[in-house]
């Protein structure tokens, strides 16, 4: 689902944007999507918590989107955003997961992501509508999660484990139990890279 991650230009728009992602699929560890391209058929649900930047203008900080659905299909994309924030958080989410596939429909709903290091748990909608909670893979230190740092992506990734998970939205309905997540603490994404 991270081959979404590839920055997204839009003419004249300036944006730049610092925070977390995390996600999880229903892929076996490790997706190959981020190395192969949208692997169509792929589940999952991705998010990013945003702690820096700014969109045509408007600062970002604070809000949160996430995504889920069938990856080079069709997706629904989520907003966590204040009123003034909102219009310009939903424009860069759409741009972001152009890729995704088709947007069946984007809904103002909570969003909350808790932990670190990879050991987190993901709500969106109070659990309504997902829910994931996640583990990191230590890589042959046992410290510290294994990182692909050459994939189609702008930053590393860090493999994590989706421990258990599920997603329902429309006629789009998957869970999640013991199969791939990534995970990045310090992203920046923006226009022109």
């Amino acid at each position: 689902f991270l081959a979404a991650t590839q920055t997204f230009t839009q003419e004249k728009i300036e944006y730049r944007v610092a925070g977390l992602t995390m996600e999880g699929c229903t892929c076996k560890v490790a997706c190959n999507c981020p190395w192969s391209g949208v692997a169509h058929g792929c589940q999952g649900l991705s998010t990013i918590i945003v702690n820096g930047g700014s969109y045509n203008g408007v600062n970002l900080a604070g809000a949160k989107i996430a995504q889920g659905g069938v990856a080079g299909n069709r997706i629904y994309i989520y907003v966590d955003a204040k009123d003034a924030q909102r219009d310009a958080a939903t424009a860069f989410a759409k741009g972001y997961w152009k890729n995704e596939g088709t947007v069946l429909a984007v809904r103002n709903v909570k969003i909350d992501l808790s932990g670190q290091a990879g050991r987190y748990t993901l709500t969106i909608d109070n659990g309504k509508i997902a829910r994931l909670t996640s583990e990191p893979v230590l890589g042959g230190d046992k410290k510290n999660p294994v990182a692909h740092s050459n994939a189609d992506t702008p930053w590393p990734l860090m493999q994590a484990r989706a421990v258990t998970g599920f997603f329902h939205d429309g006629d789009i309905s998957f869970t999640l139990e013991n199969t791939n997540s990534y995970f990045n603490e310090h992203i920046e994404t923006r226009s022109g890279l």
